[in-house]
């Protein structure tokens, strides 16, 4: 309520109407060590801090327009680097459809099922971002089964159709969940599939994937297989993950995480980065607080 208040007071000192406006946001610390086998440095890094404005608006008839912007924040340095969404869209029993910088279908589903640390979140999907200048559709939930489709248009290379095509399928029932997502991007000539599912027992959560990145360069694919658990234990959580890629590096990770409140956790995060190429390893141990808002 006070959010929604002080926005509504900062929209009203800048002359504009406003309805249903929050204000959110998040702001993370960690102290980290980084050892690579040859040297070891300590610092206090920044892994996720944002703030950002949402609002929505009752058009009648079960129609909603809704909007979002928010900025990604340097908290070492105290300046805002990028716009993490901008975005406007309407929802309805059609489903929902959004236009303008968001999180890609592949990123939302790496956020559902493997990217589960609160620190040195590395175990991700290949295409882990926001895109902009893009359209988004989401089906209404059909029976468990859902989808999200978006496409970029920016106009790269000329191109008369849409640069990027990607989409997410999934099911769900009950503590079990199936996903299958393809990416097309056209301006670089790569494809991406990705199948994935996601189990809960009590008070385990365990999901998989396996996604292909495949180059039309010449070059050979990329499978990459993941494997992550989680065991809550009151307001602890064990976490471990497991990355295997056919090129880049192994990741092993180890988290465990605090709940102080609803809004508050702390965590000790352990993660062993081992190139594949035989390399040495490079161990990152962090310990953070995150506060959201």
């Amino acid at each position: 309520m006070k959010k929604t208040l002080i926005a509504l007071a900062l929209a009203s000192a800048m002359g504009t109407a406003a309805a249903d406006v929050t204000v959110y946001g998040s702001v993370e610390q960690a102290v980290t060590n980084t050892d690579n086998g040859t040297t070891s440095s300590w610092d206090v890094t920044n892994s996720d801090t944002y703030v950002g404005f949402k609002s929505s608006e009752d058009l009648g008839n079960g129609m909603t327009a809704f909007a979002n912007i928010s900025l990604d924040l340097d908290s070492e340095s105290g300046a805002a680097s990028t716009t993490r969404d901008a975005y406007v869209g309407l929802a309805g029993s059609f489903g929902s459809v959004k236009l303008g910088r968001q999180v890609a279908p592949q990123k939302a589903l790496a956020d559902a099922t493997i990217d589960i640390m609160e620190g040195n979140n590395s175990v991700v999907f290949a295409n882990d971002s926001r895109v902009s200048n893009a359209v988004s559709y989401t089906t209404p939930n059909m029976s468990g089964f859902s989808a999200v489709v978006a496409t970029v248009m920016d106009g790269a290379n000329g191109e008369d159709t849409t640069d990027v095509l990607e989409y997410v399928v999934s099911y769900s029932n009950g503590p079990v969940a199936a996903y299958y997502s393809a990416r097309d991007d056209k301006n670089n000539d790569v494809q991406n599939t990705i199948y994935a599912v996601s189990g809960s027992m009590a008070d385990l959560t365990v999901a998989a994937s396996f996604e292909t990145q495949e180059d039309n360069d010449g070059t050979a694919d990329v499978d990459t297989k993941t494997v992550v658990a989680t065991y809550n234990m009151g307001n602890n959580a064990l976490k471990v993950a497991a990355q295997r890629p056919d090129e880049g590096s192994d990741i092993n990770a180890f988290e465990v995480a605090h709940a102080f409140s609803k809004n508050t956790t702390g965590y000790v995060n352990y993660e062993v980065s081992s190139p594949v190429s035989g390399a040495a390893d490079t161990d990152l141990l962090s310990v953070g607080l995150r506060m959201n808002f």
